[in-house]
């Protein structure tokens, strides 16, 4: 299972590279990148416990759909809208930030 800092290391490139499209900085553009992953990483914490669980799973554990409903005694479909519902509310929480 990866840590938050693997899945940092692994996308903030990407998300680094695209900041750095869009503001020409690239010390706004770092800054940008480390703000981006820590108000994801605090708004995932406010989720409730099977949203909070399926985005850890999915995130950090590289887990199939499946894996994570046969984790959480669910099925692959409510794993993956849990999935998507947190992603949807993980998008909101970070757009507020903005």
């Amino acid at each position: 299972m990866d840590s938050i800092e693997d899945v940092y290391k692994q996308y903030a490139k990407s998300v680094y590279k695209f900041l750095l499209s869009k503001t020409f900085d690239s010390h706004l553009a770092e800054e940008l990148t480390q703000e981006t992953f820590f108000q994801a990483v605090k708004s995932i914490h406010k989720f409730q416990k099977p949203m909070k669980e399926v985005m850890y799973l999915r995130i950090t554990g590289d887990l199939s759909f499946k894996e994570i409903g046969e984790i959480l005694g669910k099925n692959e479909n409510w794993a993956r809208v849990t999935f998507y519902r947190g992603k949807e509310k993980l998008i909101k929480e970070v757009k507020k930030h903005e």
